[in-house]
């Protein structure tokens, strides 16, 4: 097995590549991760911003009642 350097707390350590794969693995997981969130937080905020965009929230029964009348 070859011998990978990974960066931890500023030092740079030689690892084995098995172990260089499974940190690299982590901090993909931790980006991808964060992302969703951030997604969904970005999503949820632009629906919630534009349901109360006229001042008034309201329900999908009551837009569905008010379009019928």
């Amino acid at each position: 097995m070859s011998d990978k350097p990974i960066e931890v707390d500023g030092n740079e350590i030689v690892v084995r590549e098995d172990t260089f794969k499974a940190h690299r693995g982590v901090r993909w997981a931790g980006i991808v991760l964060a992302l969703m969130v951030l997604i969904v937080l970005v999503a949820f905020l632009t629906g919630l911003l534009s349901a109360s965009a006229d001042g008034d929230i309201d329900t999908p029964g009551k837009i569905e009642n008010s379009t019928r009348n």
